[in-house]
């Protein structure tokens, strides 16, 4: 139920914690099968040329943005498999980033000359804050996580449900932000140390008022993108070598999951149940290329199409998976427009 990468808890009321023992589920190596082969749909576009997924729920709908080359846009949704533009929250454009079950939609809203700020979709827009701030992620419970820049002044991260708003359990350094949340109420994210405040960012799990540093891969800083149901998250941290490393984080210990062959960056941005992470890497010409993970390691999300897909797709990112394996995210389709697509496992 999920945002894509940029450097960039106290429980949310009513949400009952529960034991971190459950993260050791499927997520070791050995218990994630094989990736299955996929079909893809374009899932097109509306009112502009170009579209992206952002994420995906449950029953396989998909929230992302329509927009021109300059990014002038709206944020959709899809139903029944038809993109529906839901506008610009009342501002000069807008972007959905994330879709629960029911399928309200968390984004941010753009304004020209103004702050950035986050907006919550339920069948009409509402403005969370007037500060700058974004809503990166929202669960089924209708609670919508992401950053602001607080009135105690710094950015940091935020829970809301309802027109109530808390601070979001952090690391103690000076600003942070949250990217994910599950149905239980843990939020992952981004955050600076009480060691270093003003120092590096490190991802961190937020569970009932109590934060832990999910550490680095060798290298000054990471960021949490995402967790699934049992605790297991995935993100991107740096190596000592100096190059960024997509990450599976589960019960205790951050499994890297590396780069493409020849590239030096790479991130995960979604996992499911299974375990199973998407996002995207820089391959060898230092392109962006999507990527699923294969045991404790990337391989390239096109080799799961059939050959003439192949041909026509250049998958860029995947933002989004669901439990049935469903995945969605940016491509190129023939050589043309970017578009936002659905891959369905046969």
């Amino acid at each position: 139920m999920k945002s894509a990468m940029t450097p960039f808890g106290i429980t949310p009321s009513g949400i009952a914690p529960v034991a971190i023992a459950l993260c050791a589920l499927v997520a070791s190596s050995g218990a994630i099968a094989a990736a299955p082969k996929y079909t893809i749909v374009d899932l097109g576009t509306v009112t502009y040329n170009e579209s992206e997924g952002r994420a995906i729920n449950a029953s396989g709908q998909v929230a992302g943005m329509v927009h021109d080359p300059a990014y002038n846009g709206s944020a959709f949704v899809t139903v029944n498999g038809a993109m529906v533009d839901l506008g610009a929250a009342g501002g000069h454009s807008a972007e959905a980033q994330a879709i629960n079950v029911a399928g309200h939609v968390a984004g941010t809203r753009h304004d020209i000359g103004a702050v950035d700020t986050a907006v919550y979709y339920d069948g009409a827009w509402t403005q969370l804050f007037r500060v700058h701030s974004r809503a990166l992620a929202v669960n089924d419970s209708n609670t919508v996580v992401g950053g602001f820049d607080s009135t105690i002044g710094p950015y940091k991260a935020f829970a809301w449900r309802d027109g109530n708003v808390n601070f979001v359990t952090d690391l103690g350094g000076t600003s942070s932000e949250a990217h994910g949340i599950n149905a239980s109420g843990w939020v992952v994210g981004w955050s600076q140390t009480a060691a270093e405040p003003y120092g590096s960012n490190h991802a961190f799990l937020s569970q009932a008022g109590v934060a832990t540093d999910l550490g680095t891969l060798g290298g000054p800083s990471s960021q949490a993108e995402a967790i699934n149901q049992g605790g297991a998250v995935t993100g991107c941290a740096d190596a000592a070598d100096g190059t960024q490393h997509a990450f599976r984080w589960v019960a205790g210990t951050m499994q890297d999951l590396g780069t493409l062959p020849g590239g030096a960056v790479a991130c995960g941005l979604s996992i499911n149940a299974h375990g199973r992470v998407v996002g995207r890497a820089a391959n060898a010409q230092s392109l962006w290329t999507a990527v699923i993970s294969a045991g404790r390691h990337l391989r390239v999300l096109s080799t799961l199409l059939p050959a003439q897909d192949r041909k026509r797709w250049v998958l860029q990112q995947a933002t989004g998976i669901n439990d049935k394996g469903q995945i969605t995210g940016t491509g190129q389709l023939d050589g043309l427009y970017v578009h936002a697509f659905l891959m369905t496992p046969q």
